[in-house]
């Protein structure tokens, strides 16, 4: 009898799908999703293989079971109106000005004549603070950093501030949103199934 029970034990694991979720995102997101799917997998036993690009390099949705982008984008649009099973709100990422706790700027305008710090690699994040200054016609000092050392700078008062998006800040600080530059997140489901809902679920805190 003990034969006949490892037997079935065998049967019982070789009849155990091991499931592998295929997520295109932004490299925006990466840390973000990076963190969720991790801990996705540990709960749920499912991996999650994701792959990050830039959402203008955005290609072969159908090679993907999730896709997590703005709807700006026309490949988005194009995947939405033809193939998308269904599409959900993930976040709103807000660029804001970073300042000290103590710092007497109180809006955009305030960083005329300030030392304003940017991201200087080319990396995500690095666009929104210059076209903000351009948008608002702000002449500061502009110096750059790295995406880790902007918020040092601010912080140590080497600079008097920075533009970044919400999501990414890092450390005490006081955040002045601005209002009309939001980049809304969505979820778009290509192809469904019990693990690709789970997931989105996961994500979307349901």
């Amino acid at each position: 009898m003990r034969w006949l029970a490892v037997v079935l034990v065998l049967i019982l694991l070789g009849c155990v799908q091991h499931h592998t979720i295929h997520v295109l995102a932004g490299k925006g997101l990466k840390a973000d999703l990076l963190t969720k799917a991790e801990e996705f997998s540990k709960s749920y036993g499912i991996k999650v293989n994701l792959t990050f690009t830039s959402y203008t390099n955005m290609k072969d949705f159908g090679k993907y079971d999730v896709v997590i982008a703005p709807k700006e984008f026309p490949l988005f649009n194009i995947t939405l109106n033809v193939n998308a099973v269904k599409v959900l709100p993930y976040k709103v990422r807000v660029p804001v000005v970073v300042v000290r706790p103590n710092s007497t700027i109180k809006s955009i305008e305030d960083l005329n004549g300030k030392t304003v710090v940017l991201i200087g690699e080319h990396v995500p994040g690095r666009c929104i603070g210059i076209k903000i200054l351009k948008a608002y016609r702000i002449r500061a000092h502009v110096i750059y950093n790295s995406p880790k050392r902007i918020f040092e700078d601010v912080a140590m008062g080497k600079a008097d501030a920075t533009i970044v998006w919400n999501d990414t800040v890092k450390g005490n600080f006081r955040l002045i949103p601005i209002r009309n530059y939001e980049m809304r997140i969505y979820i778009l489901v290509i192809k469904n199934g019990d693990a690709v809902e789970k997931f989105v679920k996961f994500l979307v805190g349901g």
